[in-house]
């Protein structure tokens, strides 16, 4: 990633993932640059990492800025009337050449970008690269982007895709060879593999109390919200093939009460007695800096596999399908390099039992 000496840097993270992937291009910036963070649209159960990134000693950001939480109804417009004063104040301050984000929807980034000389950077937040966000001609392309006009300002630009726009200039990407075409008409460079900075490891440890016993974890269940717990079958099976001396298991962050968590969960899915509890509430992308090298990573379809993959590419990882896992899964899962299981009930051709 090339760079002018001394340019100032800014990412505006909305999730924990955001947060990692801004460290992770932050910490590859030249040591004479500056990066600062904003955070918006955030959300009560995001506190606590909040308060962990305030306690970041190694941060390879200079600050930390919290502008905005998420907001419904007749409050959304004032309170991001609100935040656009915010931003005035710290672009006049920043004065950044680079502006980041991993949606350019984002009324922030929009609004930052229409009011700086900044170049945009569509960092890489997901499937959307890959897949693209399904979109509606009428109700998207002319009313939603009429309606932002009037109620924020004529700055306004509806993306025809997620990273699209034309205040990108170029993207950040886990697999630029694999984006959507949109988005490879523009510059695209690989994301980082930085995550055995010891940054990173500090982050989590100021997160998770028991941190450490994530370093020994010889394999991770990722186990699905309850409305998918019916395909859980292949992944627990395949799990306690693989387990080895030191197995761990996650729940879905919103897993209802009825599939139960703590010690009760071992005996309602059939899990080992040394099977470690790792937090339910932590996000995923937050304990993959502590897990070791030789961890094998299993669960069900989902992004958090996909997150697994891409921040820690060397992690063994596998995903069970079955026959109404959709084509473009398969494909996208494939691409990252997560092995796929198939159910014995519903065989996906091409793909391993």
């Amino acid at each position: 990633m090339t760079s002018v000496a001394g340019e100032k840097h800014v990412f505006f993270a909305s999730t924990p993932f955001n947060v990692l992937t801004s460290a992770m291009v932050a910490l590859s910036l030249p040591t004479e640059d500056q990066a600062h963070l904003i955070l918006i649209d955030q959300i009560p159960e995001t506190a606590p990492f909040r308060e962990a990134l305030a306690q970041w000693k190694t941060s390879p950001f200079v600050e930390i800025h919290s502008i905005s939480d998420k907001s419904s109804g007749i409050s959304k417009r004032r309170a991001r009337l609100n935040s656009f004063k915010d931003l005035d104040v710290l672009l006049k301050k920043i004065q950044p050449q680079w502006l980041y984000t991993g949606n350019d929807r984002r009324i922030e980034f929009q609004y930052s970008m229409a009011h700086c000389n900044g170049k945009g950077v569509y960092l890489d937040d997901g499937t959307y690269t890959y897949l693209g966000r399904p979109t509606h001609w009428f109700a998207d392309h002319i009313v939603d982007n009429l309606m932002k006009k009037l109620a924020y300002g004529f700055w306004w630009r509806q993306p025809p895709a997620i990273g699209a726009s034309s205040w990108i200039t170029k993207s950040i990407l886990a697999y630029p060879e694999n984006a959507l075409e949109i988005l490879k008409q523009r510059p695209c460079e690989s994301l980082p593999r930085n995550m055995d900075n010891p940054a990173f490891q500090e982050l989590s440890q100021l997160c998770i109390t028991d941190a450490r016993e994530l370093s020994n974890l010889t394999s991770l269940l990722l186990l699905p919200h309850s409305s998918a717990a019916a395909n859980i079958k292949t992944a627990l099976a395949h799990w306690q093939g693989v387990k080895g001396s030191q197995p761990g298991y996650k729940h879905h962050p919103r897993t209802e009460k009825i599939l139960k968590t703590g010690p009760q969960a071992l005996d309602f899915w059939s899990l080992p007695n040394n099977a470690f509890a790792v937090p339910a509430s932590m996000p995923l992308e937050i304990i993959l800096p502590m897990l070791p090298a030789n961890c094998v990573v299993i669960g069900d379809v989902s992004t958090a596999l996909l997150t697994a993959k891409w921040l820690r590419p060397e992690l063994s990882v596998s995903a069970c399908v079955n026959a109404s896992t959709s084509q473009e899964w398969i494909n996208l899962l494939d691409i990252a390099g997560v092995k796929l299981i198939s159910s014995d009930q519903n065989p996906v051709i091409g793909v391993t039992k």
